[in-house]
């Protein structure tokens, strides 16, 4: 049965009917298995589902197969080239180029030194793309505004903030970690309530010295407000407002620790570069193989792109908290511990920074938070009526941004005269006016 099944896998793969290479392989492993067939069956079977997976590139599936091929046999070398080749198609350069070069050790002189050459100009390529990009953000950066805050340095502001900053990164540990679960140790540690709203009021005191290292003493007029609207992070004091109003979530504490470590990521580079030599060398050999995502991470911290690029990933993990924080309040809707008010007050942030954002990172977490439900809603499973739903709410919030555009637009264009709230009104204008939905 094992071996009619294997042949009408061969039959199909040859033909390249895929589904029915897939089914007969599956099968043929299968009644392989109840039959006990030796392993130099199986593995044959293996690399060939993994092949027909990689030629529909279901890589992750190949890889599963190149992998159980390697478990069956560490000293066949087409094993590592099928996992290899699965790894290729998964964008996993340094991990393909180690698999294509084991295959090569292990029977030399058959190819498999050029696919190791070829997922190394890949992976060149694709840093040397990263870098492009780097650079094209690091000057969109420039262009939109976006401003640092300084930082104090000396004196007891500095000893303020650097207690206020370690504090924030504790606390948010401390919630994190289940440590009231830990026998002896819970009934020493204060409840997560307090420790939620210590990490608050850290996060407050460090963004105040922010602006007032940035802008100085806090005054109601136009130069102040137009020091203080391009500061990155300053939306994380309306943030701290809105989470100190509910209660706790973890979710969306996130993003005060993430944007800061964006405030201190070049501090931390420097303290963490120096051990980067030695972590490579202190590898065990099972782990040789990340060495190359250690080096190519140390090459990255090296430069001013790397970094730029770092602190944008950051953000946009920041930015993706914040908006599945407003999704998952929209499905508490349906649980005991609901809030109606922090759910209209979350969503309003959100349309905020949505309209002010000069990262791109809120658009670009809506973007991929739109094709994920697209992608639920358009399956063939989905009941008719979600969609539809879907789809109103999408509309909806549509029109909301737009006429919150057009609105600080008209504001903006209108009479002011020149206090404190004009200006508000004008900055929120020029924001708006620079935004897109798509």
């Amino acid at each position: 049965m094992a071996d009619a099944a294997k042949t009408a896998g061969d039959a199909a793969y040859a033909s390249k009917n895929w589904a029915e290479a897939i089914t007969q392989y599956s099968a043929c492993i299968d009644t392989a298995s109840a039959e006990g067939r030796d392993k130099e069956f199986l593995i044959k079977v293996y690399s060939n589902r993994s092949a027909v997976y990689a030629a529909q590139k279901t890589y992750s599936s190949a890889l599963l197969d190149g992998d159980k091929c390697v478990q069956l046999d560490e000293d066949w070398a087409k094993g590592y080239v099928r996992r290899g080749d699965a790894l290729f198609g998964l964008r996993r350069w340094t991990d393909a180029a180690n698999a294509y070069n084991r295959a090569n050790v292990l029977a030399p002189g058959q190819g498999y030194e050029a696919k190791a050459d070829k997922a190394i100009e890949a992976r060149s390529g694709d840093e040397e793309r990263a870098r492009q990009y780097a650079q094209r953000q690091a000057h969109a950066s420039q262009e939109s505004g976006a401003v640092m805050p300084t930082v104090p340095t000396s004196g007891m502001l500095a000893q303020v903030y650097s207690s206020a900053q370690k504090g924030l990164f504790a606390f948010f540990f401390l919630y994190a970690l289940p440590l009231q679960w830990i026998p002896f140790v819970g009934g020493m540690v204060p409840s997560s309530r307090i420790i939620y709203r210590l990490m608050l009021g850290c996060a407050l005191v460090v963004h105040l010295l922010h602006i007032y290292c940035t802008a100085g003493r806090p005054r109601f007029s136009t130069d102040y407000l137009q020091a203080v609207l391009p500061l990155q992070g300053i939306h994380c004091l309306f943030l701290v407002v809105a989470l100190s109003a509910s209660r706790p979530y973890l979710l969306a504490a996130a993003p005060l620790v993430l944007n800061q470590l964006v405030m201190c990521l070049p501090a931390l580079i420097a303290t963490l570069r120096p051990s980067m030599a030695s972590a490579k060398s202190a590898l065990p050999a099972r782990f040789a193989q990340y060495a190359g995502q250690l080096g190519q991470l140390d090459r990255a911290m090296g430069t001013p792109e790397g970094i730029h690029t770092l602190r944008s990933n950051f953000n946009n993990i920041a930015c993706s908290a914040e908006v599945m924080q407003g999704v998952y309040l929209v499905f508490e809707l349906i649980m005991p511990s609901r809030n109606f008010i922090l759910l209209y007050l979350w969503w309003q942030y959100l349309m905020m920074r949505y309209l002010m954002d000069k990262t791109g990172g809120v658009k670009s977490a809506f973007l991929m938070l739109d094709g994920q439900i697209s992608s639920v809603t358009t399956h063939r499973m989905c009941p008719a009526i979600v969609g539809k739903g879907c789809s109103y709410v999408r509309s909806f919030m549509i029109n909301q941004i737009e006429s919150s555009k057009a609105h600080a637009q008209e504001r903006a264009v209108g009479a002011g005269g020149g206090g404190f709230m004009d200006s508000v009104k004008s900055a929120a204008g020029k924001a708006a006016g620079k935004c897109t939905i798509s």
